[in-house]
């Protein structure tokens, strides 16, 4: 009540001393009157400016939610590695035992290292570099480049899938170090059945290059399975990048990936944590 007498009394004073200055002033010594003329303008003297009504406060009902952290579930680790999980918002509250909480963790951390791993840009060597358009640019052993976890190992697999799915008219395969261990490419139909597109031994070559397979008329699909015998050719066999050509002529590279293995996948078990510092420790994967 008190800010709204002070914003009324402003108003009042504001607008008489705008009055005040709108009106003619009179001069100490009046000079002669001025002949007569015909006509007399005159200015509107402005009103005094209404006060500003004060704000009401906002409606409850459309106040945001709180956030409070008291109403936020909490994980409090103990020493002896327990893990105790509460809910205040439903009052409810378990512990999990060193073993569960290890358990936890572990199962946490391969998900979320299997998320990355399938996406352009994942952890080094992971299936997801794999993913996206070609980024290695010489035959070498590279991490922006898919490779299984062991070399002459025998056979392994690369699974790739496709934003759209097309009638395909042609696969490009990206090999970027020690070609040659491609023995079979498979489409994954949309009816859940298999279909090769082309088996056989390629050549060996000690460069970086890219095997194209022509695919005859009436296979559609978005996902395709690449398997290498890693056994036909030493080192390592590492694929960069796989492409997807459409009869319509579309052209797509593949948007993510999964892999028999990848090297460094076990290295990502080094880094689990006995107390959940955010529950998934995702350092370390690009290290060798």
């Amino acid at each position: 009540m008190k800010s709204r007498l002070l914003s009324a009394a402003a108003g009042i004073l504001l607008g008489l001393g705008l009055s005040r200055l709108a009106r003619p002033q009179p001069d100490p010594a009046p000079p002669p009157p001025p002949p007569p003329s015909p006509t007399v303008v005159s200015a509107p003297i402005p009103s005094p400016t209404p006060p500003i009504p004060s704000r009401t406060p906002a409606d409850p009902k459309h106040r945001p939610p709180s956030t409070s952290s008291s109403t936020l579930p909490t994980v409090t680790a103990a020493e002896d590695g327990t893990l105790t999980l509460a809910d205040p918002a439903s009052g409810t509250q378990f512990t999990l035992s060193a073993e569960d909480a290890r358990n936890l963790s572990t199962n946490l951390l391969s998900a979320s290292t299997a998320m990355a791993a399938s996406r352009p840009r994942g952890p080094s060597w992971s299936p997801g570099q794999a993913a996206g358009p070609p980024d290695t640019t010489e035959h070498a052993d590279s991490p922006s480049a898919w490779a299984p976890a062991s070399q002459n190992g025998g056979r392994e697999w690369l699974k790739v899938s496709f934003p759209k799915s097309v009638e395909i008219r042609e696969i490009n395969i990206h090999e970027s170090y020690n070609p040659g261990a491609v023995a079979r490419v498979v489409a994954l139909l949309p009816n859940g059945r298999e279909r090769t597109l082309w088996e056989g031994t390629a050549p060996a070559d000690p460069a970086l290059i890219e095997h194209s397979i022509p695919v005859p008329k009436g296979t559609r699909s978005d996902t395709i399975r690449i398997e290498l015998d890693t056994s036909r050719v030493p080192g390592w066999n590492e694929i960069d990048a796989v492409e997807l050509v459409g009869s319509d002529g579309s052209r797509q590279w593949a948007s993510s990936a999964t892999a028999s293995s990848w090297y460094g996948d076990s290295r990502s078990t080094d880094s689990i944590v006995p107390a959940i510092e955010g529950f998934v420790p995702l350092s370390g994967f690009d290290s060798p």
